[in-house]
């Protein structure tokens, strides 16, 4: 019978309300609690981990990332100012590499924990992380538009 409302059409009358969304910590924390289950109890474990330590290793990455992002950003002045398109084919060479280290370093894990607790620091590692991944983005693009030498 419970697999034929779970599955029934949303539109019909007798169709039960949807249970409200849970987290992956407090669902598998209630199979663990259901179940003596020796597998469920060791990942509940080990989803437990402390959120702030996770938070504050995500807000040095994102330190870092803004620290390199400000580097980066002060060799892309020197190489428009200089006009000089090999150095400008070095950077952007090495930006879609930088910009994916700070996708997956800063930016997804900041929206991760974002999304899971809410918490103002993890806001603004977020800000932090997607604005440096923005601007090497934006530098790398424009680049391609600026006119430079070769030679």
């Amino acid at each position: 019978m419970r697999l034929v409302l779970l599955c029934s059409c949303s539109s019909s009358p007798a169709a039960p309300a949807a249970p409200p969304r849970r987290s992956l910590v407090s669902r598998m924390s209630k199979l663990a609690r259901s179940r003596n289950n020796s597998l469920c109890v060791v990942i509940n474990n080990v989803m437990h981990i402390d959120t702030r330590i996770t938070s504050s290793v995500v807000e040095a990455f994102s330190w870092i990332a803004v620290v390199l992002t400000a580097i980066a950003t002060a060799f892309w002045i020197s190489i428009v100012l200089q006009e000089d398109g090999w150095a400008a084919l070095g950077f952007i060479v090495i930006a879609p590499r930088f910009g994916g280290g700070l996708l997956l370093l800063g930016v997804i894990p900041s929206g991760i924990l974002y999304v899971e607790s809410r918490q103002r620091d993890d806001l603004k590692n977020l800000w932090r992380s997607a604005g440096a991944l923005l601007a090497i983005g934006a530098e790398a693009g424009l680049l391609f538009i600026l006119p430079l030498k070769a030679c």
